[in-house]
């Protein structure tokens, strides 16, 4: 009984701080978004800092500035499979309700265009591995289900869209209180998703040619949140609270574990004494981005870019700091 309570105080903490990080009145997008895109060749990385698109060398060198937008705020950069385009959502920083879209623009920011234009709540949204369509996450409530719940996006499901912004498909029918961290895998035939279905939260797969299953993927007793797969599906990266926490009396320590796939086996991989969050592998070397909360437990995040080996090693910061950055985007 005793672990049962813990395990849902650790689920609903954690869910408070996700909840932070997708408002959608863009009131925690200043500083650098957590969610990153790394270049099909890992040398570049699309990010969001201060509600404007950013590139960078993945040293954080030649950064470069896309976008310039005024009423809205732009979040969630990809890179498209050929690493020559990027999408994004971009959503209306004072508007009454959460109207957010996709937008995709040539990865040098020319050729900007809107992909969806229909009302709702996109959360993310990542391109097919053929780049040929636009899989994303949509709310179908905003809102709290309860008076002592903060507003968030619930009835959540995935949907599909060309890339042309034709052909919207509706590939889940969950309703789910959430979903989170969309991956699609290098062949092209699943999507990964995190999905909130109780205390924690579990990695799926859904079978594109069938979408009306949604199995949970085996990763032994863990428990996690913000999973990602690795490219060659022998890892799995997510977020759990940590083993061997450094500071008492603060809240719960939130790191970077690994499950290798085969033997199942956890390994905690760094030790901040913090909350890490959104992983990303690199495609072609053994190394994970992701972002960590330089001031936590605080509400309001502010964050930094790291990366770290699979083996726990070369623990580094990445400054993606654009020169002369101000408080506010333009």
């Amino acid at each position: 009984m005793k672990k049962g309570i813990v395990i849902a105080l650790v689920g609903a903490l954690l869910a408070a701080g996700i909840a932070a990080l997708y408002r959608w009145d863009g009131s925690s997008g200043a500083g650098l978004y957590p969610i990153v895109s790394i270049s099909p060749d890992d040398r570049y990385i699309a990010y969001s800092y201060n509600r404007a698109i950013f590139i960078a060398k993945t040293d954080g060198t030649e950064i470069k500035q896309l976008t310039s937008p005024r009423a809205d705020g732009h979040i969630g950069p990809v890179f498209s499979p050929d690493g020559s385009k990027i999408l994004f959502v971009s959503y209306p920083r004072k508007a009454q309700k959460p109207l957010n879209h996709i937008y995709v623009m040539n990865a040098d920011g020319s050729d900007l265009r809107r992909v969806t234009f229909e009302e709702g709540y996109i959360l993310e949204a990542i391109f097919s591995a053929d780049g040929a369509k636009i899989y994303f996450l949509r709310s179908g409530f905003y809102g709290n289900y309860s008076f002592v719940g903060r507003p968030g996006p619930h009835e959540v499901d995935a949907f599909s869209i060309n890339a042309d912004g034709t052909g919207r498909k509706n590939l889940t029918n969950y309703k789910a209180y959430g979903m989170s961290d969309l991956d699609v895998s290098s062949d092209g035939k699943i999507l990964y998703l995190t999905l909130d279905d109780g205390p924690g939260n579990t990695l799926r797969a859904v079978s594109l040619d069938d979408t009306n299953q949604m199995p949970r993927v085996a990763l032994g007793e863990q428990q996690g949140w913000e999973y990602r797969v690795s490219p060659d599906n022998k890892f799995v990266a997510s977020i759990a609270v940590s083993e061997k926490p450094l500071y008492t009396g603060r809240g719960y320590e939130y790191e970077l574990f690994l499950v290798d796939m085969e033997s199942k086996r956890r390994t905690q991989l760094t030790f901040l004494g913090s909350y890490v969050s959104k992983p990303k592998f690199f495609h072609h070397q053994r190394r994970i981005l992701f972002a960590h909360a330089l001031n936590w437990p605080s509400q309001r995040p502010e964050y930094e870019l790291m990366s770290v080996h699979l083996d726990g090693t070369h623990l580094e910061k990445i400054n993606l700091t654009p020169p002369a950055a101000s408080p506010q985007s333009q």
